[in-house]
């Protein structure tokens, strides 16, 4: 809605009698929509975001495409596609035209901008299924993507995928920060991004090259039939993780000897290793493990409160969360879902 600072009264004059309705173009597949941060007004444009379920019964689901709006007439400017379609880029990061049927991958955490650069920075966020992903095999762009558009038309400048084919829920959960630090005695606009793995990617905002090197390094790969895991996965090499990132048997509280057997007797029931680590079926026998317990969990590490930066000092604040869940996949029931797996129970 649009309306009058002064009065409260809608502004007529903007879409439909002062409104525009956000669930218009939005695609073929009735999901939940909701809004979930404020739109960002860049000049004479309104971006908007949305938050689409990301982990529901069916693979089919609504992308979350990001829109800008003339902020004067309510008017629809363009559309930039989160998920590419045929013949776009990224489209091959989408095995056996999954890119149809699957949805999510939405801006539902606060978005930023650089009015002078005319430049909006887009978190994404995981697609569906969140935790099983055999039926959208491949990368997934723009999925868990830090994206640079232009707010004037929506074109993509630049992108950099923090998960390939994620399976953990860890979409980009905070507003990137802007600012300019001076690295190597060179000053550098950069953008900086907090994610629930604990990491803080930092790029140079205008070119979307990584301030410091980033490696793609070798993570465990997921034995649940259908599934196929990234071989690798991005790991920043500065600044250091924020968080704790995976569990080892040494992670077990030892108050006592009596505790410690505990913590490792129930730890016994679950697969555990180094971040990244995929999802696991649940089984439920008395032998059988639990799932696997993921650190950080799908809350984090970062999550909606983000982060902070002191611009004298070059110092980055962030609140984060250690908490361990559940990563468990149960088998599909054909009555309720046409997925495989569904995850299962998160609490741990």
């Amino acid at each position: 809605m649009a309306i009058h600072p002064k009065t409260g009264e809608l502004i007529r004059g903007f879409g439909s009698g002062g409104k525009v309705d956000l669930r218009m173009e939005l695609g073929p597949q009735p999901v939940p929509f909701n809004s979930t941060s404020a739109p960002l007004i860049v000049k004479d444009v309104v971006v908007v975001g949305s938050s689409i379920a990301d982990n529901p019964n069916f693979k089919e689901g609504t992308p979350g495409d990001v829109r800008g709006y003339d902020v004067r007439t309510g008017k629809l400017r363009w559309k930039f596609r989160v998920i590419p379609k045929e013949g776009e880029f990224g489209v091959e990061t989408w095995e056996n035209r999954s890119w149809e049927y699957t949805g999510a991958v939405n801006a539902w955490t606060n978005l930023s901008a650089d009015e002078e650069l005319g430049y909006v920075y887009l978190p994404l966020t995981s697609p569906t299924s969140d935790m099983y992903g055999g039926h959208r095999l491949g990368n997934n762009l723009f999925s868990d993507s830090l994206v640079c558009i232009k707010a004037e038309t929506g074109e993509r400048v630049w992108h950099f995928q923090t998960v390939h084919h994620d399976l953990w829920d860890y979409d980009l959960p905070a507003a990137p920060i802007l600012a300019d630090i001076t690295v190597n005695g060179r000053r550098v606009k950069i953008v900086a991004q907090v994610t629930k793995q604990g990491f803080v990617f930092v790029f140079d905002r205008v070119t979307g090259q990584p301030v410091w090197p980033i490696e793609e390094r070798p993570v465990p790969r997921s034995t649940t039939p259908g599934e196929q895991t990234s071989p690798t996965q991005p790991f920043p090499t500065k600044p250091a993780p924020f968080e704790r990132q995976g569990v080892t048997i040494d992670d077990l509280i030892d108050f006592t000897p009596e505790l410690r057997a505990e913590a490792v007797e129930i730890t016994k029931r679950y697969v555990i290793g180094p971040l990244f680590t995929p999802p696991s079926i649940k089984r439920g026998g008395p032998n059988d493990t639990n799932g696997t317990l993921q650190l950080p969990g799908s809350v984090g590490g970062a999550d909606w409160n983000g982060a902070a930066l002191d611009p004298e000092t070059g110092m980055l604040y962030v609140p984060t969360v250690t908490g361990t869940f559940a990563a468990d996949l149960i088998p599909g029931d054909p009555s309720r879902t046409n997925l495989r797996y569904k995850n299962g129970t998160r609490d741990f």
